[in-house]
Parts: C-alpha cells; sequence; structure tokens
C-alpha cells in the first residue's frame, strides 16, 4: 500500500512539472506576441507622427504663399548657379574629347617632290606604332577642298599658280600623352621633304586644361552657395521659431521633448531644400531651352556632331540630396540654438 502510495505521489509531482513547463512556455510566448505587437504599434505611432508633423510644416508653408515662394526661389537660384558652371564644363569637356579624340598631326610637304619620295616618306610614318592612319592631299585637292567651302573657283588662274603644298595627314592613336605627342613631332620636323608640322591637337589640349581650371571653380562656387542655402534656410527657421515661442514654451513645459518640438522645424527645412531643388532644375531647363538654338547654330558652322550636355537625373538626384540635408542641418543647429537658449527647460 505504501508503495502504490509513493508512485502515485511521483506521478503527482512529475504532472505538476509538465504543467509548470506549459505553463511558462505559453506565458513567454504571449510575452512575444504582446512585444510585437507593441513593436507594431509603436512603429505605426512614428510614422503616424511624422506623417502628421510633415502635414503640419508643408501647411503652414502654405499660408504663407508669397513668403515661402521667395524663400524657394532664393534657394533655387543659389543652386542654379553651380549647376549651370558645372553644365558649361562639361559641355566645353565633351566639345573637347569630341573634336581632340584622336589627335591629328599634318606635314606640310615641300614643293616639287617626287612620287618615290612621298611613298618612302608614307611608309617611315606609318611604321610608327602610334599612327592609325596616313592620308595625302595633293596641292589640287586642298585647293578644290577651299573652292568648295569659300564658294569661289578659278584660285589658281586667278593667281597664277596653286599656293598650296601638298599635305601628308596622320591620325594618332588617342592613348597617345602630349609629352609623346610634342616628342613625334619633334622627330617628323626633320624628315628633308617635310616643311612644317602642325599638331592640330594643341588648342584642345589649352582647352581642357582652361575647362579644369573652370572645373575648380565651379566646386569653389558651390560649396560657398552651398553655405548661403544653408545659412538661408537656418535664419528663416529660426524667425518662425521665434513667431511660435510661446507656444513652444508652454509644449514643453507639459512635457513636450526636444525631438517632438523640433520635428516640424526640420521637415520645414527639408521641404525648402526640396522645392528649392526641383524649381533649380525647372529654371536650369528654361535657360537651356532658350539657349540651345544660338549654341547649336554655333556649333555647325564648325560641321561638328557635338551633343549638349543636359542636367539629367544624376543631377536632379544631386541636388534634391543636397537640397534635403541643407535644409535638414539648417533647421536642426537653428532649433538646437533656440531649444538651448530660449525655450525653458
Amino acid at each position: 500500500m505504501s508503495l502504490f502510495s509513493k508512485k502515485k505521489t511521483k506521478e503527482k509531482k512529475v504532472a505538476k512539472k509538465t504543467s509548470s513547463v506549459h505553463s511558462s512556455q505559453g506565458q513567454d510566448l504571449l510575452k512575444g506576441a504582446e512585444k510585437s505587437v507593441i513593436a507594431v504599434l509603436s512603429w505605426k505611432y512614428i510614422f503616424g507622427l511624422h506623417r502628421q508633423m510633415a502635414k503640419e510644416a508643408w501647411v503652414r508653408l502654405l499660408n504663407t504663399p508669397i513668403a515661402s515662394f521667395m524663400n524657394c526661389l532664393m534657394i533655387a537660384l543659389a543652386f542654379v548657379l553651380p549647376a549651370l558652371f558645372y553644365l558649361f564644363v562639361a559641355n566645353i569637356q565633351q566639345l573637347g574629347a569630341d573634336w581632340g579624340g584622336s589627335p591629328t598631326v599634318s606635314l606640310y610637304l615641300k614643293k616639287n617632290i617626287s612620287h618615290h619620295q612621298l611613298d618612302q616618306l608614307n611608309k617611315k610614318v606609318t611604321d610608327n606604332a602610334a599612327i592609325i592612319s596616313a592620308a595625302y592631299i595633293s596641292p589640287k585637292e586642298g585647293l578644290n577642298a577651299i573652292e568648295k567651302r569659300l564658294g569661289i573657283t578659278d584660285i589658281a588662274v586667278e593667281l597664277g599658280f596653286n599656293p598650296l603644298p601638298g599635305v601628308l595627314r596622320l591620325k594618332v592613336k588617342p592613348a597617345i600623352s602630349y609629352a609623346e605627342l610634342n616628342a613625334f613631332v619633334r622627330q617628323l620636323k626633320k624628315f628633308p621633304e617635310v616643311d612644317q608640322v602642325r599638331l592640330d591637337r594643341q588648342w584642345v589640349e589649352r582647352l581642357m586644361a582652361i575647362a579644369q581650371l573652370l572645373e575648380q571653380a565651379a566646386a569653389v562656387l558651390a560649396i560657398l552657395l552651398g553655405l548661403t542655402i544653408w545659412l538661408a534656410i537656418s535664419n528663416t527657421v529660426s524667425l518662425k521659431i521665434e513667431a511660435r515661442k510661446n507656444e513652444l514654451s508652454v509644449i514643453k513645459l507639459v512635457g513636450g521633448t526636444d525631438g517632438y518640438i523640433m520635428l516640424p522645424f526640420l521637415y520645414t527645412g527639408v521641404i525648402y531644400g526640396v522645392v528649392g531643388a526641383c524649381l533649380a532644375i525647372l529654371i536650369l531647363w528654361i535657360v537651356l531651352a532658350a539657349m540651345i538654338h544660338p549654341i547649336m547654330s554655333l556649333i555647325s558652322l564648325y560641321g561638328s556632331s557635338f551633343e549638349l550636355v543636359n542636367p539629367g537625373m544624376a543631377m536632379f538626384s544631386a541636388l534634391l540630396l543636397t537640397g534635403m540635408l541643407l535644409g535638414g542641418f539648417g533647421a536642426w543647429v537653428s532649433c538646437y540654438k533656440h531649444l538651448k537658449n530660449d525655450v525653458p527647460s
């Protein structure tokens, strides 16, 4: 009888232990579910709060449409100047690459050289690994090309002779450096059949050097105008904080956190930056649309297949991101300064 009693007591203890294990597991699952629900509700609350603050900032800007538009226009003009400078430099570089990607060397030959001498010179020159091709332009062909371009005829008849020399035009590999090209030109000048040598890429090299200088100037201008945008947004947000100083003091006294107070002003700065960037892109396209016809007419006079560099998606994204960062940072600086000095704890 005692053995049966002990066995029954042991079974009760095992059942109680199993029940407690299941109970603790259920409690853990319940706590995990509660934490998941709380996390979801927290994210929903944060998202709703940000949406409400962004909407409030946008509505307050719309309540003063003229002042808000003038501020956005000032920011847009500060964006437009370095962007136009950048497009100008990019088009100069594109122009240099289009006209000077493969440099050419023109050999102006001496008068009355024989065909045998011309063949030997052509062979010597084309044996160089830097030469892609060589083309000979006879004096008659050169004169015909000039007459066709100028729209006149019988130049040789009027002068009594053909003043043009024969030209051997060499196309050089684009990868060759400018120093190597100059050394090659000095070597060509030593040939007895050659009267003059002209490197057709010198002006392109000068143009690219000017473009590099302008590119550095555009970077400096962008930094200075970026600081201008930051100061403009910071001062504008400071004025809005000053106008709501009493309201913010009440919010602070009833338990409002610094983040809660700063949030609408941060969105105000971001909106200023984003709208200013969008207006800057619009102004850029208007300026380019007004200038594209005279620019392309000028380019066509030189017979080039140059394509104008336009403000694409990369520039729009860069302006948009810069506007958001400058606007948010400028607003944060103003909020931090006012919360530290003016709003009571």
